[in-house]
C-alpha cells in the first residue's frame, strides 16, 4: 500500500494515512502517542500493571490497529516492543493488518499479519495478556472482534482494551468540531463500526454472559490541556496533537468532508479556549466466569 492510497472495502471507499512501515513521520506520530499513554500509566504499558506483576506472563500479544475512515495505520510496534522489554522472559507477538515496519525489535518478540475481523491463525486460550488500543471502535461488529480477542486469553490471563467514545465531542466542542464529528459518524456507520463503543464496552462484555466482575477507571481529556492533574493534561495535549497531525497529512478527504471542515476542525482544537472533551471510562476489569480468566479492558470516552 502506497502513501495516501485510496483503500477500497466492502463497505465503501476510504482514504488513509500512510502506514508506519512506509512513513517515518507516521511512525513518529504513533510512537509519540504511545509514549503519552505510557506516561499516563506511570511509565508502564498498562493501567493494570499491579495485576500483571502477579502473573509473571509468558505469552503476550498486542492486536495492532485497524483501518477506519481516515487512518490505515500501523502502531509502529511501540506497544509490543515495550511489552517485550518490560517482560524479557515472555514471548511477545505484535499482530497487525500492515506489514512489519523497518525497525529493530527485541529477540523475544515476533510479528504476525492478521485481521481481527476474521478468524485468527492463533491458538485459543494461549496468551497470558491480550492487548488492543483504539481498535474496537473501528471494526465492523465489534462484539465479534472482542469475542475473538477474549478467545485468545488463557485461564488466569488478562484482556486489556482501550477504546474511545467520540460522541462527547459533539456536546462539548464548538460548531467546527461538531461539523467534523458529524461528518465522521456516517463513515463509521457505513462500515458497521461504532464511534460510541467506549460507553458501551461494559454492557457488551456483560451481554456475553461469561464474566462476573467489573472494575472501571475514568478519565476526562480536555483538548485545551486544562485537566485536573498534570499527567492527564499531558495526555490531552498529546492526543490533540496526534489527531490534528493525522488529519492534516491524510489523503483526499473521504465522502462528507471538505477541506474547510478539516481546516476549521484543526483550528478549533488548537485554540486555547477549546472546550472539546473526551469524557468517560478508561479501564474495566472483568472475570472470565467459566474458566476463571481475569479479563481487563480499557475504554476512553
Amino acid at each position: 500500500m502506497s502513501v495516501n492510497t485510496p483503500i477500497s472495502t466492502e463497505q465503501g471507499k476510504f482514504y488513509g494515512l500512510p502506514a508506519a512501515g512506509e512513513s517515518q513521520g507516521e511512525k513518529k506520530r504513533l510512537d509519540e502517542r504511545h509514549e503519552a499513554w505510557s506516561q499516563y500509566f506511570r511509565g508502564d504499558l498498562w493501567l493494570a500493571i499491579a495485576e500483571i506483576a502477579k502473573m509473571d506472563p509468558r505469552r503476550i500479544i498486542d492486536l495492532g490497529h485497524y483501518c477506519h475512515s481516515f487512518e490505515i495505520v500501523f502502531g509502529g510496534l511501540a506497544r509490543a516492543i515495550q511489552a517485550a522489554l518490560q517482560f524479557p522472559d515472555a514471548q511477545v507477538v505484535g499482530l497487525d493488518m500492515s506489514p512489519l515496519p523497518d525497525r529493530q525489535i527485541p529477540g523475544n518478540m515476533s510479528f504476525q499479519l492478521g485481521d481481527l475481523t476474521k478468524e485468527l491463525n492463533l491458538e485459543p486460550n494461549s496468551f497470558d495478556i491480550v492487548h488492543a488500543r483504539s481498535v474496537m471502535c473501528h471494526v465492523p461488529n465489534a462484539i465479534e472482534a472482542i469475542q475473538r480477542a477474549a478467545d485468545l486469553v488463557k485461564p488466569g490471563g488478562l484482556l486489556l482494551l482501550l477504546d474511545v467514545d467520540m460522541s462527547t465531542m459533539l456536546t462539548t466542542g464548538g460548531s467546527r468540531v461538531y461539523n467534523y464529528i458529524s461528518a465522521l459518524i456516517p463513515l463509521y456507520q457505513k462500515r458497521g463500526a461504532d464511534f460510541e463503543i467506549g460507553r458501551k464496552l461494559q454492557d457488551m462484555m456483560t451481554s456475553l454472559g461469561r464474566f462476573q466482575s467489573v472494575q472501571c477507571h475514568k478519565v476526562s481529556l480536555p483538548f485545551n490541556g486544562k485537566a485536573q492533574d498534570e499527567a492527564t493534561s499531558q495526555l490531552s495535549v498529546a492526543t490533540r496533537k496526534s489527531w490534528t497531525r493525522g488529519v492534516q497529512v491524510a489523503g483526499k478527504p473521504p465522502e462528507g468532508f471538505t477541506e474547510t471542515i478539516i481546516k476549521e476542525y484543526v483550528e478549533e482544537l488548537n485554540e486555547e479556549d477549546c472546550t472539546a472533551v473526551w469524557d468517560g471510562p478508561i479501564s474495566i476489569t472483568e472475570t472470565y466466569l467459566e474458566i476463571k480468566t481475569r479479563l481487563a479492558f480499557t475504554s476512553l470516552r
